[in-house]
């Protein structure tokens, strides 16, 4: 459990570093600036059933941090699980 909030902190803080040097790039005009955000329509959204189930977690993590996250401990889980294979 210690591990998945250490790398929760971990990759906050590279995506807000990544995100700081993207916005550097486009503003020294080496990278095209990045399209606008669609507005969401009225209605139901397609995550309302997982944002209702997640409202209960005391910490609410936007879908970058949450994609961020699985993909460390995917990477994690790859790596054990080659070490184990090869003995």
């Amino acid at each position: 459990m210690e591990a998945v909030t250490a790398l929760r902190q971990s990759s906050s803080v590279a995506t807000a570093r990544m995100k700081e040097k993207e916005r550097e790039m486009i503003e020294a005009g080496l990278l095209p600036p990045l399209p606008p955000q669609p507005s969401i329509p009225l209605g139901i959204k397609k995550d309302s059933v997982r944002d209702s189930i997640s409202s209960a977690r005391t910490v609410k993590l936007s879908d970058d941090e949450e994609e961020a996250l699985r993909m460390r401990l995917e990477n994690m889980g790859a790596v054990v699980g080659s070490s184990l294979a090869e003995r």
